[in-house]
């Protein structure tokens, strides 16, 4: 289900879904982190985002830049990366639409 350099994957949710599934890993990415001299926390927070954006945009999400790039790149690592301005737009939106929740959902503490 993963290869080797897998930082992280998502199983993504509808918008009816209360919550959906990302999941992050760590020795992968505190290893590149370490080969690269990149700081470990940005590689992690940019998997993370990556993963988050998936939920929201979907599997075919993949852009040649920015924060949904494909691959991480070695000049990423050091990088801060960002969604795009139509990224942006769709995650308000999805998140806009998301938030009209119906009342039948539990609120988890």
């Amino acid at each position: 289900m993963i290869r080797d350099r897998t930082l992280g994957f998502s199983i993504l949710c509808s918008t009816n879904d209360s919550t959906c599934l990302s999941y992050i890993f760590y020795l992968p990415i505190n290893s590149l982190s370490e080969q690269y001299g990149a700081p470990t926390g940005r590689v992690l927070g940019h998997v993370m985002a990556h993963e988050i954006g998936h939920t929201l945009l979907g599997p075919d999400a993949h852009a040649a830049t920015g924060i949904m790039r494909n691959r991480l790149q070695l000049v990423d690592m050091k990088a801060l990366l960002c969604f795009t301005l139509d990224e942006g737009k769709h995650l308000r939106s999805d998140l806009s639409a998301r938030d009209e929740t119906p009342s039948d959902r539990v609120a988890l503490p």
